[in-house]
């Protein structure tokens, strides 16, 4: 469009349509620059896609995890050998290096086979895992018979170059680096594991430059990525810097995330926090005082040893200092196992998105490509949702033009959900129409028009425009309250929980968010936890699962002990299983918010929502807080965001609305914003209600909210629960006491008081600040 560029990209199985994979990029474009744009954009393709940490190998690699291993070709072996990056456990890099070694026996030529067993071995010594007699030996030795086969394979290089670094000879090391690197170098994942050795051997620079180029590369590249960059600030002596980078890393089932905040909080002087991180990280190892110099030997200079084993000290460990202290044989307890077994199901529901249609002028350019744009995007968005199968965009596209009945496409297609819509155009108005059919019925699920006016400025304001569209029919249809979910969680109600696949309890969670019920929690989160025995590496599941656990802590459901640990434990799950699991990541993100962890929680929540813009539900969850972390401007926009996506979006979305009118003193405001709730069953909006009628002086109003709570939640009768709750999301106890004020005022009491008391309004007056709020 005129001088912007968008490139739209898709990864599809052919076999099954599967939509595995989308991405936009925008950029400007001018023929000068073609090159240039062309290789910013391929280089990016392909790492995202095919890297290490790619869409490509984590699919194929969970394809041959159900296959015997004495039954894998060496090629398949391979492929279930890169899956041990996915899941870094002493148990998958055992079945690894077994895959492998038969591999190469069968094919003694195989030059990535021995690259792949060498960078195992190499794991025998770095990190510990089932240690046999002479790692670096075996594993230089794998690494040679790779680039005898191959001289010109990147990954023998890699692996070389590997090995070379924990055999501390650099010179070699760096030269095997750079020829991997020249290579291939649009392998991110190789880019960042070969830009830490070149750190951690005294080229600082040059590592940490690998390290950004990698991130940039492929954005959803795991979280150890930041460890280099964050152990220089380190180094440096900004242990501030170091402190905002090492948050960024979020790998809470990895020992060395806490070693390395205990270490940072031990120089800063926050013994606490530094305490708490050393806590953490005796739970994962916790002989780690004994080796902690053997270990670190392994990757740092002397001289970065003495810094590391300082800032352990200051943070309170007690560390043996013998270097001649060996490591433990196997350390299993580096990195929490996840058991094997397959972390996809076929057995969703697909959806397929058919072309828009255009009515106008024939040959209307303009509507032909915002007809297709939109076809497009919308299938790329609904892909972000991981209850769904979408159906890949080239597949529907054989319907272009073509008058059809929709049980027939969805016969053609196997889509049990079809979406379609048309274009028309009046003068300089636009009017889309869009609905949801359930393909075996033929019943219209959902429709909806929306008319936009045609942009004076062009070429970019058809972007905005198509952008604009496919956020509201996205969000409307697919998130967590929108019409799909609905049709899709309802027939998982009637069955029991214990029957139901890990997707299909996913599907049924939805259904409970429609209506939140206590004894529904009980049967849902049982169902869950049996099935993940079952399929433990799904990671939706997993999320689903920390959510109901955070729902012991804040609205005491069927409580059971340490909730929010289970919580942290569950969602940290889903992540490293699937690393873009944006349900994951938004449970994350709550866990530390709930722990008070702000800066942890602010940076997982920005990455929950970049996963998947277009999902409401996650924005006005985050919304909450993130204005209740202190950013009350993002998270009244967020909010705003949230109720203009979808017009059928439940009441609590005004929540934060009400709190930020409340806070100000604007009581009419924030009594209407309670009002729009309209969630009878929902306490929150009676007490919101009651306390802002309270500061208005409408006491039949707060009588009638009074009495609503008395019907469907007279635990909040009393102020001393109402007051605890508040706590949990609130921070700012000032402002708990002024709504607090407005429910003594409302006619709530404390315990079995026999009048309204008067210690809260006097806390506030005693507070100049609080008055002139």
């Amino acid at each position: 469009a005129g001088t912007k560029l968008r490139l739209a990209v898709q990864l599809v199985d052919a076999v099954s349509g599967t939509h595995l994979w989308a991405e936009n990029y925008e950029r400007s474009f001018s023929p000068e620059a073609v090159f240039e744009l062309q290789d910013d954009l391929v280089t990016r393709i392909v790492s995202t896609v095919a890297d290490s940490y790619g869409v490509l190998p984590y699919s194929m690699s969970d394809v041959v995890r159900s296959k015997a291993i004495d039954q894998l070709t060496p090629y398949e072996a391979l492929l279930r050998a890169i899956g041990y990056g996915f899941r870094v456990t002493p148990e998958e890099h055992a079945v690894a290096r077994t895959c492998l070694e038969r591999a190469i026996q069968q094919a003694p030529s195989y030059a990535d086979g021995w690259a792949i067993l060498s960078i195992v071995y190499a794991d025998e010594y770095g990190i510990g895992f089932n240690s046999q007699p002479d790692s670096l030996g075996r594993a230089l030795q794998a690494a040679r018979k790779a680039t005898d086969a191959a001289a010109s394979n990147a990954t023998a290089q890699t692996a070389l170059a590997k090995t070379l670094f924990f055999r501390k000879e650099f010179q070699a090391m760096r030269s095997a680096a750079e020829q991997a690197i020249s290579l291939n170098p649009m392998d991110g994942a190789a880019l960042a594991q070969l830009g830490s050795f070149f750190a951690y051997s005294g080229e600082w620079e040059r590592g940490c430059n690998l390290l950004e180029r990698a991130m940039q590369l492929n954005p959803r590249h795991p979280g150890w990525y930041w460890f280099p960059p964050a152990w220089n600030a380190y180094r440096k002596g900004d242990y501030r810097g170091a402190l905002n980078i090492a948050l960024k890393i979020n790998l809470p089932g990895f020992y060395a995330t806490h070693e390395l905040l205990a270490m940072i909080y031990g120089q800063l002087g926050e013994r606490e926090a530094a305490s708490q991180a050393l806590s953490e990280m005796l739970k994962l190892m916790p002989d780690f005082g004994r080796i902690a110099r053997a270990l670190k030997s392994v990757w740092f200079t002397s001289e970065m040893v003495e810094h590391v084993l300082d800032g352990l000290r200051k943070a309170g460990l007690e560390i043996v200092d013998d270097p001649t202290k060996p490591l433990p044989a196997s350390p299993a307890s580096t990195v929490n196992t996840t058991a094997s077994g397959a972390s996809r199901t076929d057995e969703a529901f697909w959806v397929a998105v058919l072309p828009f249609k255009y009515a106008g002028a024939t040959g209307d350019p303009d509507l032909e490509a915002l007809a297709d744009g939109l076809t497009e995007d919308v299938t790329t968005g609904l892909s972000r949702f991981p209850y769904l199968q979408v159906i890949a965009h080239n597949s529907a596209m054989a319907y272009k033009g073509r008058a059809v009945d929709i049980r027939t496409v969805g016969r053609e297609l196997g889509a049990r959900y079809v979406i379609e819509g048309s274009i028309r155009k009046r003068g300089p108005s636009i009017r889309v129409s869009a609905q949801l059919m359930d393909a075996v019925s033929g019943t219209q699920l959902w429709a909806e028009a929306y008319d936009r006016e045609d942009r004076e400025d062009g070429d970019a304001g058809t972007f905005q425009v198509q952008d604009d569209l496919t956020d509201h029919i996205v969000t409307s249809v697919a998130d967590g309250y929108g019409v799909l979910v609905r049709s899709m969680a309802a027939p998982t109600r009637d069955r029991k929980a214990e029957e139901l696949s890990a997707s299909e309890l996913v599907l049924r969670y939805y259904a409970y968010l429609q209506q939140v019920d206590p004894k529904e929690h009980a049967v849902l989160r049982a169902g869950l936890e049996r099935g993940l025995e079952r399929e433990p590496n799904h990671a939706a599941a997993w999320a689903c699962l920390s959510n109901l656990y955070q729902l012991e802590y804040f609205d005491r459901f069927n409580a059971l002990e340490k909730p929010l640990e289970r919580a942290r434990e569950a969602a940290w799950r889903a992540v490293k299983i699937d690393p873009a699991c944006q349900m994951g990541w938004k449970e994350l993100a709550a866990v530390h918010f709930l722990s008070r962890d702000f800066t942890a929680f602010r940076e997982t929540a920005e990455r929950a929502m970049a996963l998947n813009p277009r999902d409401g539900t996650s924005l006005a969850y985050m919304a909450i807080m993130i204005a209740f972390s202190g950013d009350w401007e993002r998270g009244l926009a967020l909010a705003q965001r949230a109720i203009e996506l979808n017009r059928h979006h439940p009441g609590w979305y005004h929540n934060i609305l009400f709190h930020h009118h409340y806070r100000k003193g604007e009581y009419e405001a924030a009594l209407q914003a309670a009002k729009r709730i309209n969630m009878p069953e929902y306490h929150w909006m009676h007490l919101m209600t009651a306390a802002a009628c309270g500061m208005l002086g409408r006491q039949e109003e707060a009588r009638t909210s009074i009495e609503s709570l008395r019907k469907y939640n007279p635990t909040f009768l009393d102020l001393a629960n109402v007051r605890e709750d508040l706590e949990m999301w609130d921070p700012d106890k000032e402002e708990v006491e002024k709504y607090l004020l407005g429910l003594q005022k409302a006619g709530l009491k404390y315990g079995s008081a026999d009048s309204a008391g008067t210690e809260i309004e006097a806390k506030l007056k005693s507070n100049p600040a609080a008055d002139a709020r």
